[in-house]
This record gives structure tokens, sequence and C-alpha cells, in this order.
């Protein structure tokens, strides 16, 4: 089966064929998985995470609505925590 594939693509563009969809990596057409989702507290992920940010701006956001709350960025190697950054609600 051949696949007629955008000859100038741009990154991200996304091609449907046969029921599949590809997006090109800006190095090749690679098939795009279905989405998963960790939405649950206490869930782990594994593998790699990759986040890809889709304004010029390059923000990530962690928003947490409770001004009771810490929102907390944290490393861990060798499951000891080795930094962390958190962000409280005000001085």
């Amino acid at each position: 089966m051949a696949f007629n594939f955008p000859s100038s693509p741009v990154l991200g563009q996304e091609f449907s064929s046969g029921g599949a969809v590809y997006v090109w990596n800006g190095y090749g057409w690679m098939s795009k998985p279905a989405p998963e989702f960790v939405d649950e507290a206490g869930d782990t992920m594994s593998g790699a995470l990759t986040i890809r940010v889709a304004s010029t701006t390059g923000h990530l956001i962690l928003d947490n609505p409770t001004i009771s709350e810490v929102v907390a960025i944290a490393l861990k190697k060798i499951n000891l925590f080795r930094w962390a950054l958190n962000a409280t609600s005000g001085p």
C-alpha cells in the first residue's frame, strides 16, 4: 500500500490514511498512537515524557486552582529526591 504523504510538511502536521493517523516530527512521518492519559492522583507513567508546547512562547503552566496547595516539580533519581521547585500562593 502506497501513501501519498504531503511533500512539504510542517512540524506537527497530521496525515490520515486507511484509518491510521501519522504526524510529521521534523524528520519523518510517525504513526500516531491512541492517546494515553494519566489523569488520576497516584497514577504513575513509565517511559520518557516529552511535552511539546504548541505556542511560540514556550510556556509550560502548572495551575493548581486551590490557594492553600503548593504546585511542585520534583526530580527523583534512584528513588531519592534530588531537587524540587515549589510555588506557593503568596509571599
